[in-house]
């Protein structure tokens, strides 16, 4: 059994394997490992068998001494002098800041809250009069067109009583266009004669207790009267009037405006009607009622929601609507039916209604008349008062305004005075940076410099002009420290670098909360400071790294070993030794850096280790170093995509190259060179051996034997990548492979207690050809895969026919198939094998 060694192939000096050691002194990621005095018994954890941290052959860094040496250089404040000078300089303008912002505020702040207080309620206090203005503007009308008809009125003039509605109509079109829709006369009978908004302009409605009938007023404008047919230009079912007719029986000899009510006609609309009841004078009435008759004006629950909406337009943002006190219904929101504000499509009057109703759970009907109420719900004011008149009026008036229509000079006041301070505080931080920035800029260079080096981020930093020449000297030194440390980082293993920038990236997050608290502890101090902070700082984070690190990745530095299943491609380049006696030495090295350059990326994509190269032939091992999901098919993968790359390579890069072009022998010889690959899978043991001074990656087995024996089937049988059954069984679903030949070889998954004798057996050989996987749509795909099984069909069956020993099917299928493809040699290769078993059957029949 052999032992395969892990190295760098970059920086492979010979044919030889390259044993890759870290010493005890050295840096690998930032933690410093360090060799105890006493020793112990390792530790046997489940396949692993690890030392612990105290004997000499582990390499787990102790994290307990390399904190209590930081700890050493702690005190119990720390601070640079750039954040010194920032929080002196803007400590003492932020006090005066404060004391003037203070001063402001205690001297105008009463004044500015008053007046915005007296603004929102005159604001809302002209609302609620301009309504009643318009109230009383309509109940003077309403007198002064009712003193028209008093001394000729006449229930049967039709044409005089046509003609003065007609006029007063006209007026209010005129005074009050905005609010009313209809004036009419009507008596105790329910009946009336009306003039009402139309679509067009007015129309004459003769309402009766049978019906309604409509005649359209032309050229009202022009005329005094209202010219119209004679024969009505629409019948209707008759308004309802008996409402009106019983508030005017319960107040006769009164001007008074009817609670809101819904015709059955019109149920879509809400009327509110002025009704100017004449008493009781003559026996021409229906016996019981009251009065005369009435002159109305009405109005709808639309009218008074604009007229109260042009009332509110300056306010921004508002919303105002109108109450009901008995009834609870709305009577100015911007709707035509009859709501209750719980009832309403707006949000924002629901939210003002519960407000309400906290105040007065009873309902509007207990807020006390003539005062202003003022309160706030969510972002609002919100002020509602209680109007009631001698002529009907009940209502309740709100008012929901934002808060900030009237906090707004107290905000923008106040927004200035923070905003000049914040302006000020930002000029004295500026400054002081300024001065601070000079001061450490330096060291702050050095800073990063030695952080680059603690987290292997070998980059050389830039270098910034100084004017002391000890700190100049200082970042020449590191400078060249980081180029040595940039050539000594080629010879780390790729999976352990790959090992500690995972773990810089699972500890950022944690060095960055390890931080935010430490600079808490110190008052809210800035962490860039002198030398001795650094040193007490990194202290910190190193002991808070110790902590989050998982044991599965502190053991990928320390000594160990475990069984894994691994799956290993092994790539030899066949031609690639004979140019070592015809080309120069530095072509040589220029072809290998091209092939480990594709080899390396590949690797590093897929998490692959690198090893082992030797005699033109390398290998790279999944699943070795740290657990990988299938393992199988990302080997079978990244082989295709290997063989892709370096033939792209071959044929271009290096056959353009003047050097190769310029000899024809050597032209020669690169086109000879071929790729070839083998892949298996089996349990094998790996991990770190070696000392603390001394260690190596290594994958035990004899799998460098195997795969040259599967080599060597490969070159005669003339296929580039090759897999063994195991890999087969596991991809086949995935790509497409072809039986080769069957070949003794170990078992892939031995027991200890086995000899090398009887840890033998028949493994079958594959062609790994290309991947079933299609790139295209659903239908291309089926299409693919067809082709795939009517190209290998014949083949396949031969093969399963040689594997049953039918030999004879097989021979022929394979002739078969052979005519088809006549120079492939796996065929070729299978019809030898077939005869010669043949032959030999033969031979024992005839004994």
């Amino acid at each position: 059994m052999t032992t395969a060694k892990v190295m760098p192939m970059a920086a492979q000096p010979s044919a030889a394997s390259f044993l890759v050691t870290t010493h005890a002194n050295s840096y690998v990621g930032g933690l410093k490992t360090q060799e105890s005095a006493a020793s112990m018994a390792p530790t046997s954890i489940g396949s692993f068998v690890v030392a612990k941290n105290d004997d000499p052959h582990t390499d787990e860094p102790n994290a307990d001494d390399t904190e209590s040496y930081f700890n050493k250089f702690s005190v119990c404040c720390e601070c640079s002098i750039r954040t010194t000078l920032i929080i002196l300089i803007s400590s003492l303008v932020l006090l005066s800041i404060v004391i003037v912002v203070a001063t402001f505020c205690a001297s105008f702040l009463p004044g500015f809250l008053s007046v915005s207080n007296d603004k929102r309620d005159n604001d809302f206090l002209n609302i609620v009069n301009f309504s009643e203005k318009t109230l009383k503007e309509l109940v003077i009308t309403n007198k002064v067109t009712q003193m028209q008809f008093e001394a000729t009125y006449s229930m049967y003039n039709y044409e005089d009583t046509e003609l003065k509605i007609f006029r007063a109509f006209k007026a209010e079109h005129i005074y009050h266009d905005e609010i009313f829709v209809t004036t009419y006369v009507g008596d105790s009978y329910g009946t009336a004669i009306c003039i009402m908004k139309w679509t067009d302009g007015p129309a004459y409605l003769n309402i009766s207790l049978v019906h309604n009938e409509f005649h359209y007023c032309k050229d009202w404008e022009n005329t005094n009267f209202c010219n119209r047919s004679v024969t009505p230009d629409i019948s209707d079912n008759p308004f309802d009037l008996s409402y009106l007719v019983q508030v005017c029986n319960e107040n006769p000899g009164k001007v008074v405006y009817s609670e809101s009510y819904a015709d059955p006609s019109m149920p879509d609309m809400t009327f509110i009607t002025l009704l100017n009841c004449v008493p009781k004078k003559t026996n021409n009435v229906k016996p019981g009622s009251t009065f005369e008759y009435y002159y109305a004006i009405d109005t709808t629950t639309s009218t008074i929601s604009s007229n109260l909406k042009s009332s509110t337009k300056q306010i921004e943002g508002s919303h105002a609507y109108i109450v009901e006190a008995n009834t609870g219904f709305m009577i100015a929101n911007h709707e035509l039916i009859r709501l209750k504000p719980n009832e309403c499509a707006n949000e924002e009057i629901r939210v003002v209604d519960e407000r309400i109703k906290e105040l007065f759970p009873k309902g509007y009907s207990t807020i006390d008349e003539g005062k202003v109420f003022s309160s706030t719900a969510d972002d609002h004011f919100v002020l509602f008062k209680r109007l009631r008149t001698d002529y009907g009026i009940d209502w309740v008036f709100v008012l929901a305004a934002p808060t900030w229509n009237y906090n707004a000079p107290i905000g923008i006041a106040l927004i200035a005075s923070f905003g000049g301070s914040i302006i000020a505080i930002l000029i004295s931080v500026i400054a002081a940076v300024v001065v601070s920035v000079r001061l450490v800029k330096p060291f702050h260079v050095l800073i990063e410099m030695i952080t680059s080096i603690s987290t292997i981020d070998i980059e050389p930093a830039d270098l910034s002009n100084t004017i002391f020449t000890e700190v100049r000297e200082l970042q020449y030194q590191f400078y060249q420290v980081v180029k040595r440390l940039k050539l000594y980082r080629s010879f780390i293993p790729p999976h352990l670098i790959q090992e500690i920038e995972k773990l810089e990236n699972e500890t950022d997050e944690s060095k960055q909360n390890d931080m935010i608290k430490q600079v808490s502890h110190q008052n809210g101090l800035l962490q860039k400071g002198s030398s001795t902070s650094l040193m007490s700082a990194s202290g910190h984070n190193f002991s808070s790294r110790k902590k989050k690190m998982s044991k599965s990745t502190l053991n990928r530095f320390a000594l160990y070993l475990e069984k894994r299943v691994v799956t290993v491609i092994y790539m030899s380049m066949d031609g690639i030794l004979d140019c070592l006696d015809v080309m120069e030495h530095s072509d040589i090295v220029f072809m290998l850096g091209d092939v480990f350059e594709q080899v390396n990326q590949i690797g590093k994509t897929t998490s692959g280790l690198v090893y082992g190269f030797e005699n033109g032939a390398l290998m790279i091992a999944f699943n070795a170093s740290s657990n990988q999901v299938a393992h199988q098919e990302k080997a079978a993968t990244t082989t295709l995509t290997l063989i892709g790359k370096l033939d792209n390579v071959r044929k271009t890069k290096w056959t353009q190259a003047h050097s190769f072009k310029s000899s024809r022998q050597i032209s020669y010889m690169l086109d000879n060179i071929s790729f070839r690959f083998c892949i298996t899978s089996r349990e094998s043991t790996c991990g770190n051996v070696g000392t603390n001074d001394a260690k190596i990656f290594s994958i035990f087995g004899n799998l460098r034997q195997e795969f040259e024996l599967m080599a060597s089937v490969a070159r005669e049988v003339g296929v580039q990548v090759l897999v063994t059954e195991q890999i087969y069984q596991v991809v086949n679903q995935v790509f497409v492979l072809r039986y080769i030949e069957s070949k003794e070889m170990s078992l892939p998954f031995p027991s200890v207690q086995e000899s090398d004798s009887r840890g033998k057996e028949e493994c079958h050989l594959y062609e790994l050809i290309e991947s079933k996987v299609v790139q295209n749509d659903e239908w291309m795909f089926e299409l693919e895969e067809k082709k795939r099984k009517e190209k290998w069909k014949l083949y396949n069956e031969a093969c399963t026919f040689y594997k049953d020993k039918k030999l004879d099917h097989a021979l022929d299928l394979l002739k078969i198939f052979l005519s088809d493809q006549p120079n492939d040699r796996p065929t070729q290769h299978l019809i030898a094998a077939c005869l010669h078993k043949l032959q030999e059957s033969d031979k024992h029949s005839n004994k």
